[in-house]
């Protein structure tokens, strides 16, 4: 479901204030939403989340040594380059 079809049922709906609402009813002419009581809540828990970011950020640095290193060989080939002429 996509906020914006909540947001249809329940206009004031947040992320950030109201969660997910997968824990919602469904009464064949009218979907109720509500906070999911604590535990019942779907989706990553907040180790998982914060492993996830950890794995980002983990590569996140591997490529910005990766381009350190690359820029630095190539000033020192361009200082090289510029002391020979």
């Amino acid at each position: 479901m996509l906020s914006s079809d909540i947001k249809k049922q329940k206009p004031d709906w947040s992320i950030w204030d109201d969660g997910w609402v997968h824990c919602s009813t469904y009464d064949r002419k009218l979907i109720e939403f509500y906070r999911c009581p604590p535990g019942e809540t779907p989706g990553e828990t907040p180790q998982q989340m914060s492993d996830r970011v950890d794995r980002v950020i983990a590569k996140v640095r591997e490529i910005h040594i990766k381009v350190s290193q690359a820029l630095t060989r190539i000033s020192e080939d361009l200082a090289d380059a510029l002391l020979h002429i």
